[in-house]
Formats: C-alpha cells, structure tokens, sequence
C-alpha cells in the first residue's frame, strides 16, 4: 500500500508517462483483486448445528453448514466465530465450494455459564485470489442454543444408605444407621431405603426416599431438595444437575423416578429425552426460590 501512494505521488509531481501508467495498471490490478475477493465471500450461506445438549464449561462440538450460492466457486475461506461468552476454537476453514455445494465442518466452543447463548455473527476471512492482501466481511448468522448448568460425572457422587433395620437393634448400635451402600444392594432385599448423597460440603441434603415392595421391584421414588439457609444459586445448579446426571445412570431395570421441586414434580429414567426435558426444567427454573420439600 505505501509503495502504490508513493508511486502514485511521483507520477503525479514528476509528469513522467511511464510512471503514470504503472500507477494506472497497479491500480486497476488492485480494484480487480478486490471485486474478485469480495466476490469470493459474499455468496456463502452459513447454517449452525448444535447438540442436543450443552452444558457449561465442558466441551460442545457445533457442527456449521456451507453453501456456495453463487454460480462460481469460492476459494480459501477462514471463518471465525464471534462469540464473547464462550471460547470458540477454529477457525473453519474451506478450501473450495463449487457452485450450489454445501460443505459440513465442526468446531468446538466452551461456554463460561448457563443460560441461553445467541449466537449472531460470522467473519470471514480470505487471502484469494492474492495472498499478500486479506479480506474480511461479517456474515449474519443467527442462533440460539441454551446451556444447561455445569455438572460433575455421577460417579463420583457417594452414595450413603440410612436403613431402617426389622431386627431388634443391638443395644451398642443405634436402630437407624448411616452406612455405606450401593444402589444395587438398596434394592434387592430391603423394605425401605433412603440415599443421601454429600454433594456440598455445607448444610442441607439431597436424598431419595425409596419404597422397595420386594426384592426384585421398586416403587415410584423421589428426589428430596432440603437447601440450607445461604446458598448459592450455583451451588443449587450444581447439585441438582448431578442428582439429574446420576439418576439417568442407574435408573435401570424399568425403574423410574422423579424430581420435586417445590410443588413441581420432573420424571426422570433411562430416555434421554426424559433427562433432557428434566434439566431443560432445571434451566428455566428460579432457583433462589426455596426448594425445600418434604418426603
């Protein structure tokens, strides 16, 4: 760019024909780069896919859909996406699109907090059809996606078992005890059970209050929320998103549940579109309210 001003401001002072020419055809050759390269950007039609379900801060593969709608191919593209709550890593990039093709690409984006993500814009950028030059235009692209809250694996929740004993307690053991049990062994072969599961390390419990009929099948159960005064929105999240994540892992043998919050009851089992209604539930609902609940 310098060079061509200052080729252009000696053509002019000095009145020399042969610089006055090549300042002409640099000209013409840069104002033809620039309409190819525009050209080259401007029919492309971008489309986003996302998965069914994103959580925050943990991976999302977005999948983004390319379509050439010119008559020409596009060369060389680089599109890079413009998102400020979440850290989107790329660029895309296309080699080539011939006219009416659609090409498919994934990316990968970590969003900072839950909520609902509106996604708005594209850029993209271009070095065709000279590399020394780069263009870049804004494509609008307009999306959606809601973001369930941040979860830990399930197995790592520990399970403890409060059991209500049919024999006489022994006289240096309390009738009801706290010990350690799996799920499996809180089914078979016990009359009535509760799992508290430690999910914080303040006050207040979430617990399942389970009525087993017999060894081999269990009644409808429920997830009990009981918060301590001054908690966190966060921790609420947190919490109840485990409690949905470990009931979707063990919810076999047709057994099914359900969450209770307040006065609103969520199923929950083995679909995954149950777990995906319940934590879209979960999303939506004002959890600074008090959700203590009685079993």
């Amino acid at each position: 760019m310098f060079f061509w001003l200052a080729l252009g401001a000696a053509a002019i002072y000095s009145g020399n024909a042969g610089l006055m020419i090549l300042f002409c055809m640099l000209t013409a050759a840069f104002a033809l780069v620039s309409a190819l390269a525009h050209r080259n950007m401007q029919p492309l039609e971008v489309v986003r896919r996302f998965p069914e379900d994103i959580f925050a801060q943990r991976n999302a593969h977005i999948d983004v859909l390319m379509t050439n709608r010119s008559a020409i191919p596009v060369y060389g593209l680089h599109l890079y996406e413009r998102f400020d709550d979440a850290h989107c890593i790329g660029p895309i990039y296309v080699a080539r699109l011939a006219p009416g093709e659609t090409a498919r690409a994934r990316y990968m984006c970590i969003f900072d907090a839950r909520g609902v993500a509106q996604f708005s814009t594209f850029e993209v950028r271009s070095r065709f059809p000279v590399p020394i030059f780069e263009w870049r235009q804004t494509i609008e692209a307009s999306d959606m996606a809601r973001v369930y809250p941040r979860y830990e694996p399930g197995t790592d929740l520990i399970a403890f078992c409060e059991e209500e004993s049919t024999a006489p307690p022994p006289t240096d053991r309390p009738r009801f005890q706290t010990e350690m049990h799996t799920i499996a062994e809180l089914r078979h072969g016990r009359r009535r059970g509760r799992i508290l599961w430690k999910l914080s390390a303040k006050k207040g419990k979430i617990y399942e209050d389970i009525p087993i009929r017999n060894k081999r099948h269990a009644q409808t159960s429920h997830i009990v929320v009981e918060p301590a005064r001054g908690r966190s929105r966060v921790e609420y999240e947190r919490e109840i998103a485990q409690v949905a994540t470990f009931c979707t892992q063990h919810a076999c043998d047709g057994r099914l549940g359900s969450v209770r919050l307040g006065t609103t009851v969520y199923r929950f089992g083995a679909s995954h579109d149950q777990w995906r209604r319940l934590l879209n539930a979960l999303s939506e609902f004002d959890l600074a309210t008090d959700l203590a609940t009685s079993p």
